[in-house]
């Protein structure tokens, strides 16, 4: 069964429940009706008859008892049935074109970081890179992202980019570390 089925069958069930409700206070309606004429019910009464498409009932003015019209009480109205949208699940355009994280994967060696950028459907002219001493900013049309870098070790300076088939690479170079170029040599003091 389909959610437009769904729909339908909680639609119907309250369309009938309606109709009997109208049936029911028709009903009701035509048996004060039939006091007033009868003069059962005293007091003045005006009734006027509503038939117009769509629209069937009466308007009862008057008080019990009372020469004095009042205001009059509005019919009910038939509830209409609401139209089911031909999407009822669609998201929003405007959460659509919200921005979006992309999916990102940092690798690192001893002398660049790079970072893979996931940013399917963009344009290339409008993605922007900003770089500081702890932090890369990746904007796009639709996709926005701060990746965190360690602040000590890269040249802020030397950042390069590549965009090619929804994947941004940007290449950070690092500073050398001092004491790296003797990390791989054993030494006794």
């Amino acid at each position: 069964m389909t959610s437009n089925d769904d729909f339908d069958e909680i639609f119907g069930d309250l369309d009938g429940f309606n109709r009997k409700l109208m049936k029911k206070f028709q009903a009701e309606l035509n048996d004060i009706l039939e006091k007033i004429e009868s003069g059962e019910m005293k007091g003045a009464w005006k009734i006027s008859r509503i038939d117009k498409p769509g629209e069937n009932g009466y308007v009862i003015q008057g008080r019990i008892d009372s020469e004095e019209s009042s205001d009059p009480v509005e019919p009910l109205k038939p509830l209409k049935r609401r139209p089911i949208p031909e999407r009822p699940f669609e998201i929003p355009q405007a959460d659509v074109e919200e921005k979006r994280e992309p999916l990102i994967d940092v690798l690192e060696d001893e002398n660049t970081i790079k970072i893979y950028v996931e940013m399917p459907g963009e344009e290339e002219n409008d993605i922007s890179l900003n770089l500081t001493d702890g932090s890369l900013e990746v904007k796009g049309k639709h996709f926005f992202k701060i990746v965190e870098l360690p602040k000590r070790n890269i040249i802020v300076d030397n950042i390069s980019s590549e965009y090619k088939n929804g994947v941004l690479v940007v290449t950070i170079q690092k500073k050398e570390e001092p004491f790296s170029k003797y990390a791989d040599k054993e030494r006794m003091v």
